[in-house]
């Protein structure tokens, strides 16, 4: 019995170390974990994402060295000075998978068993999330494209957000390890607000104001 023992905690070692690592990417019913949006950026949160499935669209990236994005641990919006595309340029952060929402508001559709590639069970890594709103496109490299040069989109903003980072977080192997969550209390991360990214105004439009400012500038020195 003994012996048996010893060859299964082997086996089940050996398993863990070689297995590719997992994780929880799912957030829970608790209110610190779901996903809000706001209507203006940097505004408070006014509500949980719009509870129809597939409105919005969720990115996992993880690293087993930086502990930062931009210098920053705390959640960003995409469109602040801080945030920047990270996730485009950041070879210290590797793409894993895109999932989406439920139809219950603020939850997402992910799995228990997210598999990180190159990552072995038992060992740690860091996570962070994008997130962004289905009119700006199903893929990454839409909300890419949108990000390079945000507009409105059928007459509506396009919504997006970005996690905090997490701690370090010890994959799960599928036997005896459990899959750390990637949403919930330290060392994960909270649930996070999806804001409005402002659009880029059109070269005609700047042009305008500029001529606008020119002529008040006329009017002005013309009075006195």
């Amino acid at each position: 019995m003994k012996k048996a023992l010893i060859v299964a905690t082997i086996v089940a070692g050996a398993y863990g170390a070689s297995a590719q690592g997992l994780v929880n990417f799912n957030n829970s019913a608790s209110a610190t974990t779901k996903i809000s949006v706001n209507s203006a950026v940097g505004g408070a949160a006014t509500g949980l994402t719009a509870a129809v499935a597939g409105s919005y669209y969720f990115a996992l990236f993880e690293s087993t060295t930086a502990t930062t994005v931009s210098g920053s641990s705390a959640a960003v919006l995409p469109n602040s000075t801080s945030a920047g595309s990270y996730a485009f340029s950041d070879s210290n952060w590797t793409y894993v998978t895109t999932i989406s929402n439920l139809a219950t508001a603020g939850r997402t559709a992910g799995s228990a068993s997210t598999v990180i590639n190159g990552v072995g069970g038992g060992s740690t890594a860091q996570f962070v999330v994008i997130g962004w709103s289905a009119n700006i496109g199903t893929t990454l490299s839409s909300l890419q494209s949108f990000l390079a040069a945000p507009a409105l989109i059928g007459g509506s903003y396009g919504l997006a957000g970005e996690s905090a980072v997490t701690g370090a977080l010890k994959l799960g192997d599928g036997a005896l390890i459990t899959s750390p969550a990637i949403f919930g209390l330290a060392p994960s991360t909270p649930g996070f607000v999806l804001g409005q990214v402002n659009p880029v105004p059109e070269p005609s439009s700047i042009a305008l104001a500029a001529l606008g400012g020119l002529s008040l500038l006329g009017l002005r020195r013309k009075k006195a």
